[in-house]
């Protein structure tokens, strides 16, 4: 995905109810600058234009985007994550690909009681407060927790990632190296991909996405063949669709995502060219210069994963090692 090729794989949260006027927003309002597309779901008419006002507003946070498509929604009843992609110009004007946005982001959407919809982008203040009318019921602790925060900047040496495939098996790290994430628009992204058949008897990895680091979704395309979703400041693309791969659904560090799309494929989200038993994660981070996993630190001028003296380059396969824990004996407690 993201215009890559890899021999024959491509990659790609009880405040004063004074402050509930503040996210009140007029949905019948004109926006200039704004333009929706056809996107890979269909929404609300009221709730498109409530999205309309939000992201006009909030134009300095969507890099210069002005055509934007709806990529996946979400929701139960008086709200919907709306996960949204938006581009700088289309060729045509209305077809898109996920690998030429300028930006992708997550819209916050809460019906009042008028039949109109007040909505906030993910990052600004008045997210965090139109959160506070989402019932418990429909959204728990934990993912409001993930959601709320004000938006991080793009670094990734903050978190402890793992390798995001079955601890003890390996995956083969692909020809590209580290290479454009996507973004076209963007440019704050590099990806790598990592590619398996499933052959467990060989050790290679079965067709198993882990979450590298624990986390919230806050961001997904759901296409015709595949998913792309992003947890934090990481992204990771090409899995097959999933009643738990949406907004606001939140995964353990080394809990199972879902599995990979295999063979060849290609739709908004994502697209790849592989055999029919192979799939392969593209794999894309913050454009820092280095990142770190399971112990492993890429740099990304040389394209080497390094760890004490060991390094892996392109077309190596690479075994993710149980975490460091798992190793450490158990010492009894004796209590006096």
């Amino acid at each position: 995905m993201f215009n890559s090729r890899a021999a024959s794989i491509c990659c790609t949260f009880v405040v004063l109810f004074a402050l509930f006027s503040l996210t009140t927003v007029p949905t019948a309002r004109a926006a200039s600058g704004v333009t929706f597309v056809p996107g890979t779901v269909v929404i609300d008419a009221a709730i498109q234009d409530s999205l309309v006002v939000t992201l006009q507003d909030a134009s300095t946070d969507t890099n210069g985007a002005r055509l934007f498509a709806v990529t996946a929604v979400q929701g139960a009843g008086s709200h919907e994550l709306v996960s949204i992609a938006g581009f700088a110009q289309l060729v045509d004007g209305s077809s898109w690909s996920l690998e030429d946005a300028a930006w992708v982001g997550l819209v916050l959407a809460v019906s009042n009681a008028d039949g109109t919809w007040s909505s906030a982008l993910k990052g600004r203040a008045d997210f965090t407060i139109l959160l506070t009318r989402v019932p418990y019921s429909e959204m728990d602790a934990f993912a409001r927790a993930g959601l709320s925060p004000s938006r991080r900047p793009l670094t990734a040496d903050q978190t402890t990632y793992h390798f995001p495939w079955q601890p003890g098996t390996s995956m083969y790290y692909g020809s590209l190296g580290v290479h454009a994430g996507g973004y076209a628009g963007l440019g704050a992204y590099k990806a790598v991909d990592f590619l398996s058949d499933g052959n467990t008897a060989a050790g290679h990895a079965p067709n198993k996405l882990l979450a590298a680091a624990s986390g919230a979704i806050d961001y997904v395309c759901n296409g015709a063949y595949n998913t792309a979703i992003r947890i934090g400041n990481v992204m990771y693309l090409h899995l097959v669709a999933s009643p738990i791969l949406v907004s606001g659904h939140s995964f353990k560090q080394g809990e199972m995502m879902g599995q990979l799309k295999t063979g060849t494929f290609s739709d908004n989200c994502g697209w790849g060219s592989q055999g029919d038993n192979w799939f392969h994660v593209h794999w894309a981070f913050p454009d820092t210069g280095t990142f770190q996993a399971s112990g492993w630190t890429l740099t990304f001028a040389d394209q080497t994963w390094r760890k004490e003296t060991a390094s892996r380059v392109p077309l190596s396969w690479m075994k993710a090692e149980l975490p460091y824990y798992s190793y450490l004996p158990l010492i009894p407690i004796r209590i006096q």
